[in-house]
């Protein structure tokens, strides 16, 4: 069975940003909260990942600001991983995670079987890979704990109309066809991609969508 194979150049059309905790014992609980699917309640590796994310993350930065992943050259990255988040949204929006008779579940096939490559996504301006954010953007929210509401501000690091490129790989079980695909991404453009999207950051246009042949799922073996 092979893997249907989607390649997608994005322009952000405004604002994206990180949102990342800076501090690893926060990280380590937020992955944990967000990411289970990843790392099955596995605590360990749970840390592993807040400590490898952190590495190329200035120290005193960090601890005042919800920060973008940096891979080992230092450039600006989103995951592969929120992709996937983006596209469960689109589909549960579209209808795509009810049953559908004769069709293969979408929500295992997005989870067992949608990979995005590479799983470091560089944010680029003009080609060129991007290491220093255009700043931070402040918003105020509140939150409920013991001693009751309060408001609180949350800063996180921003770029302005980055552009960013990555592939899809899909095992062709029948879930998600060609077609619906495409609906799911022309969605997704207004959904966005990254932090804050209910603010509408992580908007983009899709400038190049291709759908290249498709790859045995033993290649390279």
């Amino acid at each position: 069975m092979p893997y249907r194979v989607y390649d997608l150049e994005i322009a952000f059309t405004g604002r994206v940003l990180g949102g990342i905790p800076g501090k690893e014992e926060v990280l380590k609980g937020h992955l944990m909260r967000q990411c289970q699917k990843h790392f099955g309640g596995d605590e360990d590796k749970a840390a592993e990942e807040a400590k490898a994310t952190l590495e190329n993350i200035d120290e005193e930065l960090a601890t005042h600001v919800n920060v973008f992943r940096r891979n080992p050259d230092g450039v600006l990255c989103l995951a592969g991983y929120q992709v996937k988040a983006m596209i469960r949204e689109a589909g549960s929006m579209l209808g795509m995670t009810k049953a559908r008779k004769g069709r293969a579940s979408f929500r295992q096939t997005l989870q067992h079987g949608f990979f995005v490559q590479p799983k470091l996504m560089e944010l680029l301006s003009g080609g060129t890979p991007i290491r220093t954010p255009d700043g931070k953007q402040e918003d105020t929210g509140t939150i409920v704990d013991k001693a009751g509401a309060r408001s609180i501000i949350t800063a996180n690091e921003y770029v302005e109309e980055a552009t960013c490129a990555f592939r899809v790989l899909v095992v062709d079980n029948g879930a998600i066809k060609d077609e619906e695909m495409k609906e799911l991404f022309g969605l997704a453009r207004n959904i966005g991609l990254g932090s804050k999207r209910a603010r509408d950051a992580g908007t983009f246009e899709i400038t190049s969508y291709q759908v290249a042949d498709p790859v045995p799922v033993d290649d390279g073996f």
